[in-house]
């Protein structure tokens, strides 16, 4: 087990775009309008395993995600997020 300390304050840096922000953890993700518009941005910097692992799917193979869309569906089919009629809520 490893433990990462970071300072209570990240400094957001006058190049950083605002998805380098979000995924810095300048901006909290319960105040993003639509968090949903960065999940791609996530996919690109964090290893596939680490994801797999992280939501119990399977990482390679014909049960795995395709997109970020198909990724926020089985995360929500997994945790029992669903709205009326059995569809996956991708928002919660």
């Amino acid at each position: 087990i490893y433990l990462i300390d970071c300072p209570g304050v990240v400094v957001d840096t006058a190049g950083d775009t605002e998805t380098d922000s979000v995924l810095k953890g300048v901006v909290r993700a319960e105040r993003l309008e639509t968090p949903q518009d960065y999940i791609d941005d996530i996919l690109k910097a964090v290893k596939r395993e680490h994801i797999a692992a992280c939501y119990g799917l399977p990482k390679d193979g014909d049960d795995t995600w395709k997109d970020s869309t198909d990724l926020l569906e089985r995360i929500a089919l997994k945790c029992g997020r669903l709205l009326k009629g059995g569809e996956p809520c991708t928002r919660s």
